[in-house]
């Protein structure tokens, strides 16, 4: 299944997002995990496991996962469906460990200069995370979009409080 450019270019911005798994007796997992590719025509998105505990316990039981994404400010949101192959060895594998790499290390100085600009620590790091244990490449079978239809939405040019307070106010009813 496609997944399009505007669902693309969100799970690119975004990166963090979270994986719902299930083990063999249908007991829920749900974690944040980081994207590090997607390839839009042939439908599959990557991320990698830093924890590898339940998640990967799951997948060994079952290969399914749901991936949910969301951006308030631009009002759209995503759940995918699909299948895993969990790649923990190989070319593949460390090219992505690699450029896992390139974008923590610039999330850190990103976080570390507005900190510094804001006269704050957080005192926790990205370089203390610990290493990938694994890659998912999930093959993507269905996509919801987990927000209102587009005809229905406050857009950006119209989208004032009022608007989108009016707009969750008429889906109560």
């Amino acid at each position: 299944m496609k997944i399009d450019k505007r669902m693309t270019k969100l799970l690119m911005k975004q990166r963090i997002v979270m994986v719902a798994s299930a083990s063999k007796d249908g007991k829920p997992n749900a974690s944040l995990k980081s994207i590090v590719d997607v390839e839009s025509d042939e439908g599959i998105i990557y991320f990698l496991d830093l924890y590898a505990e339940k998640t990967r316990e799951n997948l060994s039981e079952n290969s399914q996962v749901s991936i949910s994404i969301a951006d308030i400010e631009d009002f759209i949101g995503y759940q995918f469906k699909g299948n895993v192959e969990v790649i923990d060895i190989g070319e593949l594998f460390e090219k992505y460990k690699k450029k896992w790499e390139g974008q923590r290390t610039k999330l850190l100085i990103e976080r570390m200069v507005k900190n510094v600009q804001r006269g704050l620590s957080h005192g926790r790091h990205e370089m203390y995370l610990p290493e990938p244990k694994y890659l998912a490449k999930v093959k993507v079978t269905e996509i919801y979009d987990l927000l209102p239809h587009e005809k229905e939405r406050p857009t950006k040019k119209k989208r004032s409080l009022r608007d989108v307070s009016n707009f969750l106010l008429r889906r109560k009813k």
